[in-house]
Order: C-alpha cells, then structure tokens, then sequence
C-alpha cells in the first residue's frame, strides 16, 4: 500500500469509527490533554508525513499529522490492517516546537 493510499484508508476508517487503540496510545492522552474521540475526529483529515517508520513490523505504519478542532497539531503513528478493515493507533501525542519545525511536518 503506497502512502497516499494509506492516508486514505486512514481517514475512511477514523470517519467510519474502525479505529482501535494500543495500550500506549491510551496511556499517552491524558499527559497530551487529549481524548479518543478528538483524535479519531482529527484523523479524518489526517496526512502521512513519514511512511514505514519500522519496516519490520507485522503490520505496515506511519507517521500521520492532524489538527484538533481548535486547529492544534496532533501526531499519530497509525498502523494499517487493511485484511482486518481497521486503523490501529501505536502512539500519540502533541508534538513540540523543539523537536519540529513550524510545518509541524519537518523535524529539526
């Protein structure tokens, strides 16, 4: 699956609510002040900016940026189970002008 139909799949399955969530993913809201159904929200309109983070995982992933409804970046790494017609979010959290550029895209 190319990255563009990642993205795809990704924002069909957050707007259709096959979206599951690891146990890391879960934890890492409430430090970011974020909630299940604000990300899955932002992941409708979400866009890969980094594609196969770990080629050796069982199930391909990537990096995805979205905004909240208050326009506040959000970074995901969501891995594609497209067999299994679901989006599974690996981590998520707000990211830092320290660590990205202002793109919210492009690490420093």
């Amino acid at each position: 699956m190319d990255t563009l139909a990642k993205q795809q799949f990704i924002r069909a399955k957050a707007l259709e609510r096959k979206i599951k969530w690891s146990s890391h993913a879960l934890s890492a809201l409430t430090p970011d002040e974020l909630t299940v159904a604000q990300v899955e929200d932002a992941l409708q309109h979400a866009v890969v900016i980094e594609d196969d983070l770990h080629a050796h995982r069982y199930l391909p992933d990537c990096l995805v940026l979205a905004f909240s409804t208050k326009n506040e970046p959000i970074h995901a790494v969501v891995a594609i189970n497209e067999p299994k017609d679901y989006a599974l979010v690996v981590t998520v959290y707000r990211p830092t002008a320290q660590e990205w550029h202002n793109d919210w895209r492009t690490r420093k």
